[in-house]
Parts: structure tokens; C-alpha cells; sequence
């Protein structure tokens, strides 16, 4: 029961460390089906994406908006790809700003 409370108390609270995040939710997912605790896709999909910060709520919109919910493996991938999109967004602003200062 310990652990099922850890798994539904975690939360991102940055926006870099959603990796983080999915390794330690996996870990306790692993740690309950060692416990031999039934982790059902369903139970343990609504707590993954509830510990998901503010900046990732259209995301979460977008994966509760299906009519079935991804397996886990598959909301990590999604989550990684999403994530890498992000980055490459902000890596391209900081480069508009940069060359914005230098025309200055």
C-alpha cells in the first residue's frame, strides 16, 4: 500500500525533468508487480499522467482524448518525443532572440 501512495503522490514540478519522472514511475510500477500487486493499464495510466506538471496539460487533454488510453511504454515514447519537440523549439527561439541582440 506503501508504494500504490508513492506512485499516486509523485509530481513533476519542472518541465526538464519529465525523464526523471517516467524512470521513477516505472520503478515503483516495477516495485508493485514485485510486491505482486495487479498494476492494470488503466488504474496506473490516470496516476503516470496526473503527475504531469501544468506546461504538459494540452498534452495530457491529447492523450486523455482518445478512446482508449495508450499502454504506458507507449505514453514514455510519446512523452520523450513530445519533450524533444520542445527543445527543439526553445533551442530555435533562443537563436531568433540571439540574432535580434546582434542586429541591435
Amino acid at each position: 500500500m506503501l508504494l500504490k501512495n508513492k506512485v499516486t503522490s509523485m509530481h513533476v514540478s519542472d518541465l526538464h525533468i519529465v525523464a526523471s519522472y517516467l524512470m521513477k514511475t516505472i520503478e515503483l510500477r516495477d516495485n508493485l508487480v514485485g510486491t505482486e500487486v495487479k498494476v492494470l493499464n488503466e488504474e496506473f495510466m490516470p496516476i503516470a499522467l496526473k503527475g504531469l506538471s501544468s506546461p504538459w496539460g494540452h498534452f495530457v487533454l491529447g492523450v486523455c482524448a482518445f478512446e482508449k488510453l495508450p499502454t504506458f511504454e507507449k505514453l514514455q515514447d510519446n512523452i520523450i518525443q513530445e519533450e524533444r519537440g520542445i527543445e527543439t523549439i526553445l533551442a530555435r527561439v533562443e537563436e531568433i532572440l540571439n540574432l535580434a541582440l546582434i542586429r541591435r
